[in-house]
């Protein structure tokens, strides 16, 4: 943009047949509509860069809005995850207390039984044991009574 010079300016409206009065004079309004005209494109500028400021801020705050949404959303689903977890983990932990319990009983009630069984056998061995030892006794008392008698019989000669 190539400046206008205001001594130029009043040189070609003489040349053109102004006199010196309507040259001052066009060139002082001229010089009044350009500090005008310069005056409404700085305040423009400034009422520009101010729209483009609160532009950018009320994006700003938009983006900041639709954040805080998105982290609340977030924030949501995630502590439906987590109680859904919370859930299924308390639901699996009383199936094992369940499972646990029951075969617990199971084994209990299993020992039990065959502690049981092994007292019976233990006690049927006890008594077949002392059937045999009171067998054997009574026979070696039969066999010492008849030895005893054969040699009373006999005499103590051989004694």
């Amino acid at each position: 943009m190539s400046a206008i010079s205001i001594v130029e300016y009043i040189h070609d409206l003489k040349e053109a047949g102004f006199t010196d009065k309507q040259s001052e004079v066009q060139a002082r309004k001229l010089e009044l509509i350009i500090a005008e005209v310069r005056s409404d494109i700085k305040q423009d500028l400034k009422n520009d860069l101010h729209f483009e400021e609160l532009a950018n801020k009320h994006d700003i705050d938009l983006t900041k809005k639709e954040l805080e949404y998105a982290i609340e959303k977030v924030r949501t689903n995630l502590e439906l995850s987590i109680e859904k977890v919370r859930t299924d983990l308390e639901l699996s932990i009383e199936k094992v207390r369940t499972d646990l319990e029951l075969s617990i009983e199971k084994v209990r009630t299993d020992l039990e039984l065959s502690i049981n069984q092994v007292r019976t056998d233990l006690e049927l061995s006890i008594e077949k044991m002392r059937y045999e030892t009171l067998k054997f006794v009574v026979w070696t008392g039969v066999g010492v009574v008849m030895a005893t008698a054969g040699m009373l019989a006999k005499g103590f000669h051989w004694f």
